[in-house]
């Protein structure tokens, strides 16, 4: 069994029943046979069922989210903005934009004038996703979303520590009258992802560690299962000397402690300039005090998760770094970790190198912006970046340097919700790229028809193989590739006599 705690108090919720290897097998195979129907069915009527989805979430927003709060920790405000705005978000970008994007659709023939082609988005099959605790709701319908609306049927595996957010969000979808089968729910543990792999699907979509994400790339591999990785970051924030205040002393606080750092593209490193270092840290830790445990800063989500927090903080303050707020915890109920802020913290230690995904930041003083993309590229990682300064154009030239898959100015966090833009990493942030016109076509499978215009009794270079084939071939080849206008003439010309 599963028990989900409320990481406020330590309290449980509830228990789910873990599903066994042979319940997953069975749970594919229906899938796979809802899905022959689903994918043959007209793609408004299954954007029809999306839209009653999104409608039964604005309806149950508040509901649902208490169960959100519940079982992540997050405050009603981060449940319904983290959680259930971006997810209507997205399901309406997709009910708006499917049809058109996943339309047949006839491309050029270039130079094979005799020819007409056509590309066809066709569904993969089943897919299986694999979802952590921190946006369980979100993450799950970012993929989910898309691959229904393509024709898929989806089969996703929970967080064990989150698997009751999922489970209600397969009933609001049962409400929402998808047919049975189309999207189905396997609580469980490691072994259960690992069946689900085993289990036949069509694609595996992961987010999670970069440890777990290797292992199912792995596994996916030996399958010749496409896989989507999202795996993490280590996200760093450039201040420029002329960075705006008090803005990015605001942004530097929501972009770390936002669900306590808890988030994949949180802001676990700053680079200031040093000409405002001194304003930017006192502005800072001001700041940083005036946040409220249970208020502002989430509880972790587990004790796991807040004893890595912890050795970091204390490996790096063992090393030599500075601390200047937070970095005890406190004695209060729940799992809840200080925001805490360090500076001149040395390069070597975890807490630069590694996820935190805690309510730290390191803050390190750079000399000038070649530094701070130096120091911010020297990552494993590369999820997100942001970039702050009132130049515009100096801090696009900055951002263009960051081997990240987005980088925001001066903005982080919200710029993500975007259900028009691609999202995912590089490095070992991940591979693949989810939602906008992306996330849909990395959920089909694209296939090329093509047919002669002419049934001629064969074509130019069919069988047998004559001299004047060579010399059609070589004038081709100098008629349209030629550097010289007057010997593309000529070869075009040669072809148009041989041929």
């Amino acid at each position: 069994m599963l028990s989900s705690i409320n990481p406020r108090n330590g309290t449980e919720i509830g228990k789910t029943q873990i599903v066994s290897r042979e319940e997953v097998y069975k749970k594919v195979a229906l899938a796979r046979e809802a899905q022959k129907e689903w994918g043959n069915k007209p793609i408004r009527e299954r954007l029809h069922h999306l839209r009653n989805l999104c409608h039964l979430l604005s309806e149950k927003a508040e509901s649902f989210s208490e169960l959100i709060m519940q079982e992540t920790g997050k405050s009603l405000v981060d449940a319904l903005t983290g959680e259930i705005l971006p997810s209507l978000f997205w399901i309406d970008y997709v009910c708006r934009n499917s049809e058109r994007l996943l339309a047949p659709r006839k491309i050029s023939s270039g130079f094979l004038f005799s020819h007409e082609n056509v590309v066809t988005f066709d569904p993969l099959g089943v897919v299986g996703i694999i979802t952590p605790w921190n946006f369980p709701v979100y993450i799950t319908l970012t993929s989910a979303a898309a691959a229904l609306a393509a024709g898929n049927t989806v089969v996703t595996k929970p967080s064990h520590l989150t698997p009751l957010c999922i489970l209600k969000l397969e009933e609001i979808i049962e409400e929402a009258e998808f047919p049975p089968g189309v999207f189905q729910v396997i609580p469980g543990d490691s072994t259960t992802g690992s069946a689900l792999v085993e289990a036949g699907i069509d694609k595996i979509v992961f987010t999670g560690s970069v440890e777990v994400g290797r292992k199912i790339a792995m596994e996916c591999a030996e399958r010749f299962i496409p896989f989507s990785l999202e795996l993490g970051g280590k996200d760093p924030m450039i201040v420029l000397e002329d960075a705006p205040m008090p803005r990015t002393v605001h942004g530097a606080l929501y972009g770390g402690f936002c669900h306590a750092g808890q988030i994949c593209m949180s802001v676990e490193r700053i680079y200031v300039a040093e000409p405002i270092a001194e304003k930017f840290v006192q502005g800072v830790v001001e700041e940083t005090a005036k946040l409220q445990l249970g208020k502002e800063i989430s509880p972790i989500q587990s004790q796991e998760q807040l004893l890595k927090i912890q050795t970091q903080v204390q490996e790096a303050i063992e090393r030599g770094a500075i601390l200047l707020v937070g970095g005890k915890r406190v004695d209060s109920p729940g799992n809840f970790y200080p925001p805490t802020i360090l500076f001149d913290v040395p390069e070597n230690v975890a807490l630069l190198k590694e996820e935190t995904f805690g309510p730290v930041i390191p803050i390190q003083i750079v000399k000038d912006e070649e530094e701070a993309i130096r120091l911010a590229n020297a990552s494993s990682y590369g999820l997100t970046a942001s970039v702050w300064s009132r130049n515009l154009e100096r801090a696009k030239k900055v951002a263009e340097q960051l081997h990240a898959g987005s980088v925001y100015i001066n903005d982080n966090l919200t710029p993500a919700a975007n259900p028009h833009a691609p999202w995912g990493g590089v490095k070992e942030s991940g591979t693949g790229k989810q939602r906008g016109e992306w996330g849909l076509y990395s959920m089909v499978s694209v296939r090329h028809f093509g047919w002669n215009r002419f049934l001629f009794a064969k074509d130019p270079f069919w069988f047998p193989r004559t001299k004047k084939q060579e010399k059609l071939a070589l004038s081709l080849i100098r008629g349209l590739f030629s550097r010289k206008f007057q010997d593309k003439l000529a070869g075009l010309w040669d072809a148009l006599k041989a041929f």
